[in-house]
């Protein structure tokens, strides 16, 4: 058995593939694209909202403090899959200041 030591939790993700990826995209928001079955069309078509989560939060660094919550979305829109997660504005900044006091 294994014993969970500190050091274990701040374990260097640099050399992770996913984490390097993300770390270099810099971006929030991507687009799945399937060009199967497109047909040119002139009026755009109708977005749907798949799936929606709240306080859904990314660590930007390998350390749990520096972490960031905020929104989650998968929207449809014909064979576009788009997922986008929007931080909450001002709340690392008011978490740290309830957290003094």
């Amino acid at each position: 058995m294994h014993e969970t030591t500190e050091e274990d939790y701040h374990d260097d993700l640099s050399d992770d593939a996913d984490y390097a990826a993300a770390s270099q995209q810099g971006s929030s928001s991507m687009a799945v694209r399937d060009v199967g079955n497109q047909t040119p069309s002139s009026e755009p078509e109708k977005a749907e909202l798949v799936y929606l989560k709240d306080n859904v939060t990314i660590h930007p660094t390998q350390y749990a403090t520096e972490r960031i919550s905020g929104r989650l979305k998968l929207i449809k829109q014909g064979s576009l899959l788009y997922m986008s997660w929007i931080p909450y504005k001002g709340q690392s900044s008011n978490a740290r200041l309830s957290e003094r006091g």
